[in-house]
Protein backbone atom coordinates (compact mmCIF):
# COMPACT_ATOMS: atom_id res chain seq x y z
CA UNK A 1 0.00 0.00 0.00
CA UNK A 2 1.40 3.63 -0.63
CA UNK A 3 0.83 5.66 2.03
CA UNK A 4 1.30 9.62 2.02
CA UNK A 5 4.41 8.77 4.07
CA UNK A 6 5.96 7.03 1.40
CA UNK A 7 5.63 9.57 -1.13
CA UNK A 8 6.59 12.12 0.75
CA UNK A 9 10.23 10.28 1.28
CA UNK A 10 10.08 10.00 -2.74
CA UNK A 11 12.42 12.72 -4.95
CA UNK A 12 9.28 14.72 -5.26
CA UNK A 13 8.12 17.94 -3.12
CA UNK A 14 5.68 17.39 -0.08
CA UNK A 15 3.46 19.86 -1.69
CA UNK A 16 2.96 17.27 -4.63
CA UNK A 17 0.86 14.79 -1.83
CA UNK A 18 -2.29 16.00 -0.24
CA UNK A 19 -4.59 13.54 2.18
CA UNK A 20 -7.63 14.54 3.32
CA UNK A 21 -11.48 13.33 3.22
CA UNK A 22 -12.44 16.23 0.58
CA UNK A 23 -10.60 17.31 -2.35
CA UNK A 24 -11.18 19.63 -4.91
CA UNK A 25 -9.94 19.82 -8.79
CA UNK A 26 -10.52 22.28 -11.53
CA UNK A 27 -10.93 21.60 -14.97
CA UNK A 28 -7.37 22.28 -16.54
CA UNK A 29 -7.86 22.93 -20.29
CA UNK A 30 -7.54 26.72 -21.14
CA UNK A 31 -10.93 28.16 -22.30
CA UNK A 32 -11.49 31.28 -24.25
CA UNK A 33 -14.04 32.90 -22.03
CA UNK A 34 -15.72 35.04 -24.68
CA UNK A 35 -16.46 31.74 -26.91
CA UNK A 36 -18.65 30.72 -24.14
CA UNK A 37 -20.26 33.38 -22.90
CA UNK A 38 -21.67 34.05 -26.79
CA UNK A 39 -22.84 30.88 -26.90
CA UNK A 40 -24.09 30.13 -23.94
CA UNK A 41 -22.01 27.37 -23.56
CA UNK A 42 -21.74 25.90 -19.63
CA UNK A 43 -18.14 24.89 -18.79
CA UNK A 44 -17.48 22.05 -16.29
CA UNK A 45 -14.99 23.73 -13.74
CA UNK A 46 -14.51 22.19 -10.45
CA UNK A 47 -14.82 18.49 -9.16
CA UNK A 48 -14.75 17.84 -5.05
CA UNK A 49 -14.10 14.35 -4.54
CA UNK A 50 -15.20 13.58 -1.05
CA UNK A 51 -15.21 10.22 1.50
CA UNK A 52 -15.47 9.37 4.68
CA UNK A 53 -11.53 8.40 4.79
CA UNK A 54 -8.84 10.16 4.25
CA UNK A 55 -7.77 9.48 0.59
CA UNK A 56 -4.33 10.71 -1.63
CA UNK A 57 -4.06 13.04 -4.17
CA UNK A 58 -1.30 13.12 -6.53
CA UNK A 59 -0.57 16.51 -8.08
CA UNK A 60 -0.77 16.00 -12.20
CA UNK A 61 2.44 18.54 -12.11
CA UNK A 62 3.99 15.65 -11.92
CA UNK A 63 3.13 14.57 -15.09
CA UNK A 64 2.87 18.11 -16.95
CA UNK A 65 6.79 17.86 -15.84
CA UNK A 66 7.62 15.41 -16.89
CA UNK A 67 5.85 15.60 -20.43
CA UNK A 68 9.10 16.90 -22.45
CA UNK A 69 10.45 13.12 -21.57
CA UNK A 70 8.32 11.73 -23.56
CA UNK A 71 8.27 14.26 -26.50
CA UNK A 72 9.72 11.64 -29.37
CA UNK A 73 6.44 9.60 -28.98
CA UNK A 74 4.65 12.73 -30.25
CA UNK A 75 6.78 12.26 -33.39
CA UNK A 76 4.89 11.27 -36.41
CA UNK A 77 2.35 9.63 -33.86
CA UNK A 78 -1.44 10.46 -33.72
CA UNK A 79 -1.62 9.18 -30.02
CA UNK A 80 -0.32 12.13 -27.58
CA UNK A 81 1.96 11.64 -24.94
CA UNK A 82 1.51 15.52 -24.14
CA UNK A 83 -1.99 15.50 -22.69
CA UNK A 84 -2.42 15.19 -19.34
CA UNK A 85 -5.49 14.35 -17.01
CA UNK A 86 -6.86 16.76 -14.09
CA UNK A 87 -6.02 14.82 -11.46
CA UNK A 88 -4.87 10.75 -9.64
CA UNK A 89 -6.35 9.60 -6.79
CA UNK A 90 -5.06 7.06 -4.30
CA UNK A 91 -7.91 4.94 -2.13
CA UNK A 92 -6.71 3.13 0.57
CA UNK A 93 -9.03 0.51 1.83
CA UNK A 94 -9.54 -2.80 3.78
CA UNK A 95 -11.07 -4.08 1.28
CA UNK A 96 -9.88 -2.66 -1.76
CA UNK A 97 -6.83 -0.29 -3.20
CA UNK A 98 -7.67 1.74 -5.50
CA UNK A 99 -5.38 4.10 -8.18
CA UNK A 100 -8.25 6.43 -10.33
CA UNK A 101 -7.06 8.69 -12.59
CA UNK A 102 -10.14 11.45 -13.25
CA UNK A 103 -10.45 13.96 -16.18
CA UNK A 104 -12.58 16.63 -16.63
CA UNK A 105 -14.53 17.68 -19.88
CA UNK A 106 -17.74 19.66 -20.30
CA UNK A 107 -18.56 17.92 -24.16
CA UNK A 108 -18.78 14.56 -24.59
CA UNK A 109 -16.72 15.19 -28.19
CA UNK A 110 -14.00 16.00 -25.98
CA UNK A 111 -14.25 12.77 -24.11
CA UNK A 112 -14.44 10.57 -27.07
CA UNK A 113 -11.62 12.84 -29.17
CA UNK A 114 -8.97 14.05 -26.30
CA UNK A 115 -10.01 11.95 -22.83
CA UNK A 116 -8.35 8.73 -24.57
CA UNK A 117 -4.94 10.16 -25.08
CA UNK A 118 -5.28 11.82 -21.65
CA UNK A 119 -5.63 8.97 -19.61
CA UNK A 120 -3.87 6.10 -21.89
CA UNK A 121 -0.13 9.25 -21.78
CA UNK A 122 -1.12 9.90 -17.85
CA UNK A 123 -1.47 6.11 -16.83
CA UNK A 124 1.33 4.88 -18.47
CA UNK A 125 3.79 8.35 -16.67
CA UNK A 126 2.17 7.70 -13.38
CA UNK A 127 3.43 3.77 -13.46
CA UNK A 128 6.76 4.83 -14.21
CA UNK A 129 6.73 7.07 -11.20
CA UNK A 130 5.48 4.39 -9.33
CA UNK A 131 8.49 2.23 -9.81
CA UNK A 132 10.45 4.99 -7.55
CA UNK A 133 8.25 4.67 -4.58
CA UNK A 134 9.53 2.86 -1.85
CA UNK A 135 6.42 1.12 -1.08
CA UNK A 136 5.34 -2.85 -0.29
CA UNK A 137 2.72 -3.17 -2.58
CA UNK A 138 2.63 -0.46 -5.16
CA UNK A 139 1.46 -3.10 -7.92
CA UNK A 140 -1.17 -4.71 -5.32
CA UNK A 141 -4.21 -1.97 -6.41
CA UNK A 142 -7.34 -2.12 -8.60
CA UNK A 143 -7.44 0.49 -11.73
CA UNK A 144 -9.84 2.62 -13.47
CA UNK A 145 -10.08 6.02 -14.80
CA UNK A 146 -13.07 8.70 -14.32
CA UNK A 147 -14.38 10.87 -16.81
CA UNK A 148 -16.73 13.35 -16.03
CA UNK A 149 -19.06 15.38 -18.40
CA UNK A 150 -22.25 16.31 -19.48
CA UNK A 151 -24.52 13.81 -20.50
CA UNK A 152 -24.03 12.83 -24.44
CA UNK A 153 -26.07 14.81 -27.32
CA UNK A 154 -26.08 14.11 -30.54
CA UNK A 155 -24.71 17.56 -32.83
CA UNK A 156 -23.56 17.63 -36.45
CA UNK A 157 -20.16 16.12 -37.09
CA UNK A 158 -20.19 13.82 -34.10
CA UNK A 159 -21.67 11.03 -34.95
CA UNK A 160 -20.37 8.67 -37.05
CA UNK A 161 -21.97 6.66 -39.93
CA UNK A 162 -22.79 3.47 -39.73
CA UNK A 163 -20.60 1.91 -42.61
CA UNK A 164 -17.74 4.14 -40.87
CA UNK A 165 -17.92 3.08 -37.35
CA UNK A 166 -18.24 -0.60 -39.31
CA UNK A 167 -15.32 -0.57 -41.00
CA UNK A 168 -13.30 1.02 -38.25
CA UNK A 169 -13.93 -1.53 -36.07
CA UNK A 170 -12.52 -4.27 -38.52
CA UNK A 171 -9.32 -2.68 -38.61
CA UNK A 172 -6.76 -2.38 -36.19
CA UNK A 173 -5.67 1.60 -36.48
CA UNK A 174 -5.92 3.68 -33.88
CA UNK A 175 -8.65 5.62 -35.85
CA UNK A 176 -9.77 1.94 -35.39
CA UNK A 177 -9.84 2.23 -31.60
CA UNK A 178 -10.95 5.60 -30.95
CA UNK A 179 -14.16 4.83 -32.88
CA UNK A 180 -14.63 1.98 -30.51
CA UNK A 181 -13.64 3.68 -27.77
CA UNK A 182 -16.35 6.53 -28.54
CA UNK A 183 -19.03 4.05 -29.19
CA UNK A 184 -18.31 1.90 -25.75
CA UNK A 185 -18.73 5.28 -23.91
CA UNK A 186 -21.83 6.77 -25.71
CA UNK A 187 -23.71 3.61 -25.32
CA UNK A 188 -23.16 1.70 -22.48
CA UNK A 189 -21.03 4.87 -20.11
CA UNK A 190 -17.84 2.68 -20.11
CA UNK A 191 -15.09 1.60 -21.70
CA UNK A 192 -12.14 -1.30 -21.40
CA UNK A 193 -8.62 0.11 -22.72
CA UNK A 194 -6.31 -2.45 -23.57
CA UNK A 195 -3.35 0.27 -23.68
CA UNK A 196 -0.67 -1.78 -25.33
CA UNK A 197 -2.81 -2.12 -28.36
CA UNK A 198 -3.38 1.47 -27.94
CA UNK A 199 0.48 1.67 -28.44
CA UNK A 200 0.97 -1.12 -30.94
CA UNK A 201 -1.41 0.67 -33.31
CA UNK A 202 0.71 3.18 -33.37
CA UNK A 203 3.87 1.13 -33.29
CA UNK A 204 5.22 2.20 -29.68
CA UNK A 205 6.67 -0.60 -27.34
CA UNK A 206 7.45 -0.15 -24.06
CA UNK A 207 7.51 -2.15 -20.63
CA UNK A 208 4.96 -4.20 -20.31
CA UNK A 209 5.05 -3.16 -16.40
CA UNK A 210 3.54 0.58 -16.68
CA UNK A 211 0.51 -0.46 -19.11
CA UNK A 212 -2.84 -2.37 -18.59
CA UNK A 213 -4.53 -4.58 -20.92
CA UNK A 214 -7.92 -3.53 -18.71
CA UNK A 215 -7.77 -0.12 -17.69
CA UNK A 216 -11.66 -0.22 -17.47
CA UNK A 217 -12.90 3.81 -17.63
CA UNK A 218 -16.46 5.12 -16.93
CA UNK A 219 -18.15 7.97 -17.98
CA UNK A 220 -19.53 9.85 -15.12
CA UNK A 221 -22.34 12.21 -16.18
CA UNK A 222 -22.82 15.68 -14.49
CA UNK A 223 -26.48 17.19 -14.48
CA UNK A 224 -26.85 19.73 -17.50
CA UNK A 225 -25.59 23.27 -16.77
CA UNK A 226 -23.67 22.34 -13.42
CA UNK A 227 -20.65 24.11 -13.31
CA UNK A 228 -19.73 22.35 -10.12
CA UNK A 229 -20.20 18.67 -8.78
CA UNK A 230 -19.41 16.83 -5.39
CA UNK A 231 -18.78 13.16 -6.09
CA UNK A 232 -19.04 10.68 -3.15
CA UNK A 233 -16.17 8.02 -3.98
CA UNK A 234 -16.52 5.45 -1.54
CA UNK A 235 -20.37 5.11 -2.93
CA UNK A 236 -19.19 4.78 -6.03
CA UNK A 237 -16.53 2.47 -5.84
CA UNK A 238 -19.11 0.02 -3.23
CA UNK A 239 -21.29 0.16 -6.29
CA UNK A 240 -18.44 -0.19 -8.85
CA UNK A 241 -17.50 -3.74 -6.88
CA UNK A 242 -21.26 -4.60 -6.72
CA UNK A 243 -21.57 -4.22 -10.67
CA UNK A 244 -18.61 -6.32 -10.70
CA UNK A 245 -19.50 -8.95 -8.62
CA UNK A 246 -22.79 -9.41 -9.83
CA UNK A 247 -21.33 -9.61 -13.51
CA UNK A 248 -19.11 -12.62 -14.01
CA UNK A 249 -18.55 -11.50 -17.57
CA UNK A 250 -17.01 -8.09 -16.20
CA UNK A 251 -13.17 -7.77 -16.55
CA UNK A 252 -11.12 -7.30 -13.41
CA UNK A 253 -10.46 -3.44 -12.85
Amino acid sequence: MITLDNLKRSICADSLFIESTSIDFKEEQNRDNNSGASNGQTFFEKLTVSSSEKIISVSNNILIDTTNIFRKADEGHKLSFRRNIDALLLVNREDNNWFILIEMKSGFSEVSKKAIDQIISSYIRMKHFFTLIDAESVNGYKECALVFSYQYSSKVGDELSPGQVKGDMMSESLDSLRSKFASDMRTNGKSVIDITEWLKSENIYINPQYTSNNLTTYNIVIPDGEKEYNFDIDVYLKSLVSTKNADSNEPEI
